[in-house]
């Protein structure tokens, strides 16, 4: 399966970038920052999940990461292995929920966050120990309640 860029890149439908579209420079700054997404067609392919309303319920769950754009929500690729939700990423997810405000904040997290210089992404797809990421993750999540 393809993962699908090209709608973040489009902006309007003309592929016009008008420099008065606040929403169209933030989505070229999280494309370049989280990589890779998919849409929701994507993942309910890749999950093979008959109906949106399924995936809704799964992101309002937070056990998917779903990152708001102008034009729906993209889902960062980092997520998924192996045509499943990677279960590290979807623990650090529900972890960030209880006190994040946005999505933003789980995903810049999971991207920047370093461990041994990787992020907490590639620390996890290198099959280092996926417990340092969640005693980490359950670590930020106390300062930032705090």
């Amino acid at each position: 399966m393809k993962l699908t860029t090209e709608r973040l890149r489009r902006g309007r439908n003309d592929g016009h970038v008008s420099d008065q579209d606040p929403t169209r420079e933030d989505e070229a700054y999280w494309h370049e920052f989280l990589d890779e997404y998919l849409d929701e067609t994507g993942v309910r392919q890749l999950l093979k999940i008959d109906t949106p309303h399924r995936l809704e319920e799964l992101v309002a769950a937070h056990e998917i990461l779903a990152v708001p754009t102008a034009h729906g929500s993209a889902y960062p690729a980092f997520q998924f292995v192996g045509g499943a939700v990677n279960p590290t990423i979807s623990r650090v997810v529900k972890i960030f929920s209880i006190v994040v405000a946005t999505p933003y904040t789980t995903a810049s997290w999971l991207r920047g966050a370093r461990f041994d210089d990787k992020s907490v992404v590639e620390w996890i797809e290198s099959g280092e120990n996926p417990e340092v990421v969640i005693q980490a993750a359950e670590d930020s999540v106390g300062r930032l309640a705090a």
